[in-house]
């Protein structure tokens, strides 16, 4: 009797030892599919976090547009100057470039040629804006501000350049900055001349920078003086261009401007008879 007791309880341990073995194994059977989600799960959120790769084709494309596409520049957000370009013609350009050509055509039609500009946008190479358009006098400017949708949209929409490729001139810019500090720093070893013209040419500058400036002042306070005088029926500008965005020597042109109250432009320039 204690012989088959002995069996008895034997066979129950054998049994709950493969019962608790087999459960075990189930258990970390179960844990390996677990943490192969939990992997593909923070693969993905890195995905979604990280910055896309950008290849040499994407910096090819974006430098081949960069040099074809015609060269436009205005401000953006009132602060700095920018150059954009026109999408439709992007694309137009690049349905004529060798990626739209052969049997393994990069751009088969102008919707792969967009959707391949969206993921350049994605990547930063530019960025979408809108235009404000402001009148001064007679003459419309374009100003440029952030768009709400960065998306890539084929038509007249403005698009600021990001990207600056490294060129040539930037090179030789580079250089010829070096070897003027290079060249300030041994100024005390120039020969006497040179160091005497070089002395008068700051002080021309100078006195060319402060002019300008007493210029700028003096325009304003004859502009309040005669609106004044005239109770606001006329204004009167110097040099309205002078502080205006525009080139070094459109900024003296024209000399002189003038306007009534009553909305028509008298002067403006130089009268021709």
């Amino acid at each position: 009797m204690v012989s088959k007791r002995n069996n008895n309880d034997s066979n129950n341990n054998h049994y709950h030892n493969s019962q608790h073995k087999h459960t075990h194994q189930n258990k970390h059977s179960q844990q390996p599919p677990q943490k192969q989600q939990q992997k593909q799960q923070k693969q993905l959120q890195q995905q979604q976090f990280s910055e896309p790769e950008i290849t040499k084709t994407d910096y090819a494309i974006a430098k081949y547009l960069r040099n074809k596409l015609p060269e436009k520049e205005t401000m953006f957000l009132g602060l700095k100057r920018v150059n954009y370009f026109i999408s439709s013609k992007a694309i137009d350009q690049l349905m004529e470039s060798s990626w739209a050509k052969g049997d393994n055509a990069l751009f088969k039609t102008r919707e792969d040629a967009r959707i391949y500009m969206d993921n350049l946008l994605i990547k930063k190479f530019y960025h979408r804006a809108k235009k404000i358009i402001q009148m001064h006098g007679e003459k419309k400017k374009v100003r440029l501000d952030m768009h709400d949708e960065q998306v890539f949209v084929d038509g007249n929409q403005p698009y600021v350049w990001l990207y600056e490729p490294t060129s040539i001139k930037a090179w030789l810019l580079s250089l010829g900055v070096i070897a003027c500090v290079i060249a300030i720093c041994l100024f005390p070893l120039w020969p006497p001349i040179i160091r005497t013209w070089v002395y008068y040419l700051c002080v021309a500058g100078l006195i060319f920078l402060s002019s300008v400036l007493g210029l700028a002042v003096l325009r304003h306070i004859i502009f309040i003086i005669l609106r004044i005088l005239t109770f606001d029926r006329l204004h009167f500008w110097i040099l309205p261009n002078l502080t205006e965005d525009v080139g070094f020597f459109e900024s003296f042109w024209p000399l002189y401007a003038i306007d009534s109250s009553s909305g028509s432009q008298l002067e403006e320039g130089t009268k021709e008879d």
